[in-house]
């Protein structure tokens, strides 16, 4: 509606000065007639400004206004004559297109009969209008110019149609790309649904088999360390190394089972990223700032799992190894990808050795369809940058493929 509002305005304007043109220039010799005309036009001009810029907005205000619009365009019409005849033709448009009711019927009624009288008894003498020779003379000019009307009519109901059924469309679109995103919220939420469950499960699972029989080894492991003789060295030796090896398992265990059963989703991502650095800021000394899209939130809960855990390594690796006092993360979506900057001002290296931080971080996101780029220098920090491709619904390639943890 908004170009053919624009159309409308850019006509309307071209017509009014073809009418104030086409008067000057008839009566610029009758001065009396000319100053009537124009004061005339003058009344139109401000009353449709008022109408039209919304200074009056009641139905019956607007109304009213229409109407003295109709009659002095037809006074124009009849008298004047010349351009002012298609003046009507742009109030039938304005008519037909924005009323609906039996009121916008009358007052279309009102300026065709108005149209009629000022173009076909223009210079007739009011006796002439009642005899039969006038009509009979007269009658194709009569019927054409009732079809130029009927037409112009035909036409601007068709163009109102096409603009209902355009923005009927429009709202349509609105409700399917509204109940769309819905979707894809609940589609969301019953993953990350999902995904908690099956963990929970699975933490539960290996809680009860697992952890069950490692106790009952420490448990048999201690019994044996008690019966062994003192003097069997060796034998000792072994238990006790063994029931090490036992305890150090059974602590990995509880950690595994504590990631598992975390409930990162009831904070919401970005909550959880925030948690995640307030964990880590163990001193002063270090700052970590981020840079975060809010956008970040509508992804799918598998990708929020990758990117979650690689700033989970990537920071660890930088406060373990890199000495580092500031570490700036940004993360954004771009287009059709997730961006992932990581940068450390530590002491870098001047060769990037692969242990299991780094091996970790490009499996977990080749695994996404994605790539990382590891940039350092010696004293000049340490940067990591990650792209991951996105689908339909915020999901990578492989994200269905695999639930990382």
């Amino acid at each position: 509606m908004g170009k053919l509002n624009r159309f409308n305005y850019i006509l309307r304007n071209i017509v009014m000065v073809a009418i104030v043109i086409g008067i000057y220039t008839r009566y610029k010799e009758d001065t009396k007639s000319l100053i009537i005309y124009v004061s005339i036009f003058a009344i139109i001009l401000v009353n449709d400004y008022i109408r039209h810029n919304g200074i009056i907005r009641k139905k019956r205000l607007v109304t009213i206004s229409l109407l003295l619009s109709i009659i002095a365009g037809g006074i124009l019409g009849y008298f004047a004559r010349g351009y002012s005849d298609i003046y009507p033709f742009m109030l039938t448009y304005e008519i037909i297109m924005f009323y609906n009711d039996g009121l916008g019927r009358a007052l279309l009624s009102f300026n065709i009969i108005t149209m009629i009288f000022s173009h076909l008894f223009d210079g007739v003498e009011l006796s002439q209008i009642f005899l039969k020779s006038f009509w009979i003379e007269n009658i194709l000019d009569i019927l054409m110019f009732v079809f130029l009307i009927a037409s112009v009519i035909i036409f601007i109901l068709y163009l109102k149609l096409q603009v209902r059924e355009k923005n009927r469309i429009q709202k349509l679109n609105t409700k399917l790309n509204e109940s769309y995103q819905k979707l894809q919220e609940y589609s969301n939420k019953i993953e990350e649904l999902t995904i908690s469950k099956e963990r929970n499960r699975v933490a539960q699972e290996i809680h009860d088999s697992l952890g069950h029989s490692l106790t009952a080894l420490i448990m048999h492991l201690d019994f044996l360390e008690k019966i062994t003789n003192e003097d069997d060295t060796k034998s000792r030796k072994l238990i006790i190394k063994t029931q090490e090896i036992a305890r150090s398992s059974m602590k990995d265990l509880r950690k595994a089972v504590f990631a598992l059963k975390e409930e990162k989703s009831k904070l919401g991502f970005l909550d959880s990223l925030e948690e995640l650095k307030n964990d880590l800021t163990i001193n002063e000394a270090l700052k970590i700032n981020y840079d975060l899209g809010t956008e970040l939130e509508k992804i799918s809960p598998d990708l929020k799992n990758v990117i979650y855990i690689t700033i989970k390594e990537a920071l660890t690796n930088s406060i373990k190894h890199s000495n580092s006092t500031m570490i700036d993360i940004i993360c954004c979506i771009k287009e059709h990808y997730v961006s992932l900057e990581i940068n450390d001002n530590g002491v870098g290296c001047e060769e990037i050795i692969y242990g299991n931080g780094l091996d970790g971080i490009n499996n977990r996101i080749s695994i996404v369809g994605g790539n990382v780029k590891l940039n350092s220098s010696k004293d000049k920090g340490f940067s990591i940058a990650i792209f991951i491709p996105l689908r339909e619904g915020g999901k990578s390639d492989e994200a269905n493929k695999s639930d990382v943890s």
